[in-house]
């Protein structure tokens, strides 16, 4: 069932990204929505809805090129630019946002996000989910929590932030291991680094 609608999404990605080339190209709203049975309407929001995309994606290739040159994990960055430009899955971005916003944090850094996630522990908890902050969060599960980690895993934030993470996802492997925890199939690749 959920392959059906990732197909289906790549199948409206791929007819967007063809009636978004067709304007480029200099077609009128009411040519393309002829062709694709949409309305004008729809037509003009699906090309608006791709230059905000791609706005946004400058601006998160801007901040990581940022973070990058930087490479400092103790770097504040306010709270806002920093969940909303780094293009998080949306649940993701959402707890960040709770738990940031709610505790009125105008700055934050790539270790506080960190600390938020895996906790820098010298022992492992007896209950990790009960030692973790994310997970004190309205509406955190499993999933959520690690696409986060799966997320802030696939990202390259500089050397920096990439050996304290390496650092934080072996013991969090380590801790979920000998409690014998859920481990998502997602996380499981990092088993070996």
């Amino acid at each position: 069932m959920e392959s059906c609608g990732i197909i289906r999404k790549m199948g409206l990605r791929k007819r967007n990204d063809e009636i978004v080339r067709k304007r480029k190209a200099g077609a009128t709203y009411r040519a393309i929505s002829s062709e694709f049975g949409l309305s004008p309407g729809r037509i003009q929001q699906i090309v608006q809805e791709s230059i905000i995309e791609k706005k946004c994606q400058e601006r998160s290739a801007k901040l990581v090129g940022e973070i990058r040159r930087f490479d400092e994990i103790n770097k504040s960055w306010p709270t806002e630019t920093l969940i909303n430009d780094l293009q998080l899955p949306w649940k993701g971005r959402q707890c960040l946002r709770n738990h940031f916003c709610c505790h009125k944090t105008d700055e934050i850094s790539l270790k506080n996000i960190m600390d938020f996630l895996i906790p820098n522990f010298e022992e492992i908890p007896d209950n990790f989910y009960e030692a973790c902050p994310a997970f004190k969060q309205n509406n955190v599960g499993h999933k959520t929590y690690y696409g986060l980690i799966h997320f802030f895993s696939e990202q390259d934030f500089g050397h920096a932030f990439q050996i304290e993470w390496m650092i934080r996802l072996r013991k969090l492997m380590r801790c979920l291991k000998e409690r014998g925890s859920y481990i998502s199939d997602s996380l499981r690749q990092y088993d070996k680094v």
